[in-house]
């Protein structure tokens, strides 16, 4: 195996990672989301996938300009409540199309299943 080859098997496991993460709510779903499009995009950078990322990228775009992670703890709380209305539309949105995406990752990608 090459060096890229071994990038792009070490990325997709992390893609199957962050799915995982993603459904089982280890991550909060807009950051969960932000990762997956950093993921695929060095994926797409060696090799493409197989691969539908476009709720990502729509979920991302119509929580773009909300506070999310850490930054939150920057924000007036009183704001910060008020634009959560933001990302709960989101998410009653596109949240069941993401969880179907991250389990079709997790079905194609995920090696050795038990």
């Amino acid at each position: 195996m090459t060096f890229q080859s071994d990038r792009r098997e070490q990325l997709i496991k992390n893609l199957v990672s962050n799915a995982i993460a993603i459904i089982s709510n280890q991550i909060a779903l807009p950051l969960g989301v932000q990762k997956m499009k950093k993921i695929a995009y060095w994926i797409e950078q060696i090799e493409p996938l197989q691969h539908d990322f476009q709720v990502f990228y729509s979920y991302d775009k119509s929580t773009n300009d909300l506070p999310l992670g850490t930054e939150r703890l920057n924000w007036n709380i009183e704001k910060l409540i008020e634009l959560e209305v933001g990302i709960e539309k989101a998410d009653m949105k596109y949240k069941y199309e993401i969880l179907r995406n991250c389990k079709n990752i997790i079905d194609k990608y995920e090696k050795n299943k038990t």
